[in-house]
């Protein structure tokens, strides 16, 4: 858990300084092409692309183990009175974001074999993808574990 904990701080200041550059590259382009008619260069929208995907990627464990994504929980906790029910089916819609994961970790795969280059940063787009197997691991976990905490407070009741 404390190793978990490190990982999504290291996410967070990640996403920080990701956030930083992104603002900070497209607030020069702007000024710069309204207020002299130029441009940084097209490598600029490519960078705050590829910061904008990673921001999204890197974002989605720190949601998860905080709850903060889209859930139904009128459904589950108010008209479910039963904790085994309620176990049950929290086991269900987990299992299937585990399914989920995996099944985009899997397919994500073509862009690994792929030898597509970005335009104009000549990045292999593999290194920029590199990011969803290394979140859905982590997402993985992270659900893993809540099932254990509920599976606990299941016990306990």
């Amino acid at each position: 858990m404390i190793i978990l904990k490190a990982i999504l701080k290291l996410l967070d200041i990640t996403v920080i300084f990701i956030t930083i550059a992104v603002v900070f590259i497209l607030s020069v382009n702007v000024v710069l092409r309204y207020g002299f008619g130029m441009s940084i260069g097209p490598w600029s929208r490519e960078l705050t692309t590829f910061g904008l995907i990673w921001m999204t990627f890197l974002l989605s464990p720190r949601l998860l183990e905080e709850d903060a994504h889209f859930t139904v929980p009128v459904i589950v906790e108010e008209k479910i009175k039963s904790a085994k029910i309620r176990f049950i089916v929290n086991l269900l819609t987990r299992g299937l974001m585990i399914w989920f994961f995996y099944a985009v970790t899997r397919e994500s795969g073509v862009f690994f074999r792929l030898r597509s280059y970005a335009m104009t940063l000549r990045i292999r787009k593999s290194y920029i993808y590199l990011v969803v197997p290394f979140v859905f691991v982590i997402s993985i976990v992270i659900i893993l574990t809540k099932l254990y905490e509920e599976f606990k407070n299941l016990k306990k009741e």
